[in-house]
């Protein structure tokens, strides 16, 4: 690559996408992993930042540093989609996961307040119920693999573009393809 194409490829595309990874990570992975104190916001960035990094250190390989294949491995490529798939889908159960249990905490709650108020009692029940920061986390950890090795694996499966080769082996030859319409013809010289 030459040096115009890699500031370009710098510029368009690290740059804003360590901004928006940083941005979504600090109030996704960072915001569930940080402990929640004063400095939580602190903690977030902190995190959001060690992902942003990653992302952009793990594009940057790939579009600068790394070159396709010349021959597609569709088994591999076929393996890299599926499993970050499975990850993608990690990441939606386990939130499915997490609404379940909201939801089953909410029911309950229902039914305690149901019982108190045939009984004729008055209840105050809390409804706050804190769940496993962790669970979040991974949840968003996973989607993150799971995006990456998509893409990878469409990286390695498509391989390198190279021309077609003639039917017989022979080199190419020198003279240009006829034109598509009959209507026009070909200037000499």
């Amino acid at each position: 690559m030459t040096k115009r194409a890699t500031l370009a490829v710098v510029v368009i595309v690290l740059a804003p996408l360590g901004i928006a990874t940083w941005i979504l990570a600090a109030h996704t992975v960072g915001e569930s992993l940080s402990p929640s104190t004063v400095q939580s916001s602190a903690g977030a960035a902190a995190i959001g930042f060690a992902v942003a990094l990653l992302a952009v250190m793990a594009t940057g390989y790939v579009l600068l540093l790394s070159h396709p294949p010349e021959v597609p491995n569709l088994r591999f490529g076929s393996t890299l989609v599926i499993c970050g798939s499975a990850c993608v889908l990690v990441a939606l159960v386990l939130q499915f996961y997490l609404a379940h249990l909201a939801g089953e905490n909410s029911r309950r709650i229902a039914e305690i307040m149901s019982d108190g108020l045939k009984r004729g009692e008055r209840l105050n029940v809390n409804l706050n119920a804190p769940f496993p920061e962790s669970v979040k986390g991974v949840g968003y950890l996973a989607l993150f693999a799971g995006i990456w090795l998509a893409a990878m694996g469409i990286r390695i499966g498509v391989g390198r573009i190279r021309p077609a080769e003639p039917a017989g082996g022979s080199p190419k030859s020198t003279e240009p393809p006829p034109l598509a319409e009959e209507g026009i013809r070909q200037a000499p010289g």
